[in-house]
Parts: structure tokens; C-alpha cells; sequence
């Protein structure tokens, strides 16, 4: 046999030991905690896009009371912001 090479239905060392141990017992807890951790993010970043918009549309509301001010078409509006 070459050397470097292992028979069939030989185990190494490492693989020896690992053999009565189930695969990770703690990966169904882990994915939940992941998941939990996804939907936790998605749900932060669905929030902070729905403020961008907020204020994107406050200040399109700012720009066109500016505009209609300096046209003389406004003379002067109580802002419910403040």
C-alpha cells in the first residue's frame, strides 16, 4: 500500500473518537437563535426605511412651503413639526 494512503473502512484517530457523539446537539437551538436574530433585523431595517421615507417626505413638504413662500404664494404657516 502507498504510504499517505488509508484502507477502506479504516478510521483516523479524531474520527475514532467522534463516532458515539451526536453531530452538534446544539445546532437546533443555535438556528433558532440565528432566525430569531434574522427576523429581529429585518424587522429593524423594514422600520428604519420607513423613516428615511418619513422624513424624505417631510422635507419635499419643507422645500415646497419654501418655494411657495419665496413666490409670495404663502405668506407665512405655523409648522406642526415644532
Amino acid at each position: 500500500m502507498a504510504p499517505g494512503r488509508l484502507q477502506a473502512g479504516t478510521l483516523t484517530a479524531p474520527a475514532t473518537r467522534l463516532r458515539g457523539l451526536s453531530p452538534q446537539p446544539a445546532a437546533p437551538i443555535q438556528q433558532e437563535e440565528v432566525w430569531k436574530r434574522e427576523q429581529a433585523k429585518l424587522q429593524e431595517d423594514k422600520r428604519l426605511e420607513e423613516l428615511k421615507k418619513q422624513i424624505g417626505e417631510e422635507r419635499e413638504a419643507q422645500d415646497l412651503l419654501r418655494v411657495a413662500q419665496e413666490a409670495g404664494h404663502v405668506m407665512c404657516v405655523r409648522s406642526s413639526l415644532s
